[in-house]
């Protein structure tokens, strides 16, 4: 017996046609279970042998929950009249009651009477398979969180989506830092990174966020992953795109109705546009300029479609860029209109000539992880406000022009996972330098992280590649390129913060000074290779 289960079904599908589910002669050894939001999407089927309706929570089950999750089995006596009708606004929807104990948690008397209001008062607006109880329990748990930063933080996560696992630790802080959605001084990226966690954590409290896969669950790893439920993702693109002007545009439809509009009040004043839940979208842009005066942020995911040259010129005010396996083989020319921008993710793009990238002095977060970028010239050294420079998984990256790295002064975290290492040997002059040297980085004086650098010949490696702000790095030494320690979760950052991983083919290479230092600073140390050696003391 096989069981299938189609999930979150919005409308009637023909399971043959539509799915590729047969239902031949030789098919009765399978069963399908459908769920949905909408009873008429799977009743009336003559296929369906039986049609099981959720029903909602009885008022005892209900004053249960709401207590569990406010953590107060005191609620019903201190305030049996106010809670008995929150309760009741909930009409017996879990997420509902879940969202709305969250927010009234240890909150006084007065606040409980205001929440009544506001459930009473809230009401969706053409949001379809929307209950309005539901919606009005999401509006009010939005409505109590503690500060601005929380509530941009959620709607920011709205323009991922539907079910996507948001890496916290990488697109949001990049996203966050970029807009400046964090009030009062951010000095170094641990402190935003800090105060992401805890909003991230605040948000979980409220049952508004929730965790998402883990890392081995994932094809892509992520670190701390989160996902918004489907129906609280649905209140908050509805709150971002009223209060914000912040639009998740999901399907093509969508997208041909702004294009038509675009001079409309509506999209003409967007701040923020996600094009992500949108196939071969660039496709269905215009030829020439987007405009979008006052816009600040946009996401864009493709096939391998190229932009218009003139494309970016209207976006003067943008302070973030994602694009997704675009084709920006060349760059389009309008790359230098971008001046305000903060955040630049060309992630999985192909590349060429990157030089006009050089021009966005602005710029603090530089993303380029998974795209075919092979070279990155001198012009990149003059974006001297960079903090954040990823170039993960660029496997085609051959050349890092000699002082660039070393020009990026204010450089926090550079990450080179499966990357550049083609690093120059230190000492050795007689011919023209080409390519980066270790050395450089210990002339960042801001780098307090380091992540997966990749040092294949270990002549090359300095007496002391460490600035003094170096708390965290992985460094893989000799031939092993991808070492195993990473493909641990115990030995991921946090349990270890300085790791080393290395593949040797002669015990003298131990005898380095340079490798001397990294083994008594590492606080984890892989060691492959030189058989026959019983034990290395430092």
């Amino acid at each position: 017996m096989i069981l299938i289960i189609v999930d979150d079904v919005w409308k009637r599908i023909d399971l043959d046609e539509d799915v590729g589910i047969s239902f031949g002669g030789d098919q009765k050894q399978c069963k399908i279970l459908l769920t949905s939001r909408f009873y008429n999407a799977v009743k009336n089927d003559v296929r369906n042998e039986n049609t099981f309706e959720v029903g909602k929570l009885s008022a005892s089950e209900s004053m249960d929950l709401f207590n569990k999750t406010a953590e107060d089995s005191d609620v019903k006596p201190e305030l049996p009249d106010l809670a008995t009708q929150i309760i009741e606004e909930c009409n017996g929807l879990p997420l509902a009651i879940t969202v709305v104990a969250s927010a009234l948690k240890k909150q006084p008397c007065h606040v409980w009477e205001n929440a009544l209001h506001e459930l009473r008062m809230s009401s969706p607006n053409n949001i379809e398979g929307m209950h309005e109880r539901v919606y009005s329990s999401v509006k009010l748990s939005y409505n109590h969180l503690p500060s601005e930063e929380a509530k941009s933080l959620l709607l920011l996560c709205s323009l991922f989506p539907e079910d996507e696992n948001i890496d916290s630790a990488d697109e949001l802080l990049k996203y966050a830092l970029g807009l400046g959605l964090f009030q009062g001084p951010i000095p170094n990226l641990k402190v935003a990174k800090n105060r992401m966690f805890t909003l991230v954590e605040n948000l979980k409290r409220s049952s508004l966020l929730l965790d998402g896969k883990s890392q081995l669950e994932l094809l892509e790893p992520k670190k701390d992953p989160v996902k918004l439920h489907d129906v609280i993702r649905d209140v908050a693109i509805d709150i971002a795109s009223k209060e914000r002007r912040w639009y998740n545009i999901r399907n093509l439809d969508e997208l041909d109705d702004y294009m038509r509009r675009r001079d409309h009040e509506k999209f003409k004043d967007a701040i923020a546009i996600s094009l992500l839940s949108c196939t071969n979208v660039v496709e269905q842009l215009p030829a020439e300029r987007l405009e979008g005066p006052r816009l600040q942020l946009l996401l864009i995911e493709s096939s391998y479609c190229q932009l218009a040259d003139p494309f970016l010129e209207g976006l003067k005010e943008l302070r973030v860029l994602y694009l997704s396996s675009v084709n920006l083989d060349p760059l389009p020319s309008s790359f230098p209109f971008l001046q305000n921008l903060r955040t630049l993710r060309l992630y999985g793009c192909r590349l060429g000539n990157i030089s006009l990238i050089g021009e966005l002095k602005n710029l603090e977060i530089l993303d380029l992880s998974y795209s075919q970028v092979v070279e990155l010239g001198s012009e990149i050294g003059q974006l001297t406000r960079l903090r954040v420079l990823d170039l993960r998984e660029c496997e085609k990256l051959k050349v890092i022009q000699s002082d660039v790295l070393g020009s990026l002064r204010n450089l926090e975290w550079l990450n080179l996972s499966y990357s550049f290492g083609n690093w120059e040997v230190e000492g050795v002059y007689g011919r023209e330098r080409r390519n980066a040297r270790l050395s450089e980085l210990k002339n960042l004086p801001q780098l307090s992280s380091l992540l997966n650098l990749s040092i294949p010949d270990v002549d090359v490696l300095p007496k002391d590649i460490f600035g003094e702000k170096l708390e965290t790095y992985s460094i893989n030494l000799g031939s092993c390129f991808r070492p195993s320690l990473t493909r641990h979760p115990e030995m991921e950052f946090g349990t270890y913060n300085r790791m080393l991983s290395m593949e040797l083919e002669r015990s003298s290479q131990l005898d380095k000074l340079g490798l001397e230092n990294l083994l008594r600073r590492s606080d984890a140390i892989e060691l492959k290779g030189l058989e026959g050696m019983n034990s290395v003391a430092y």
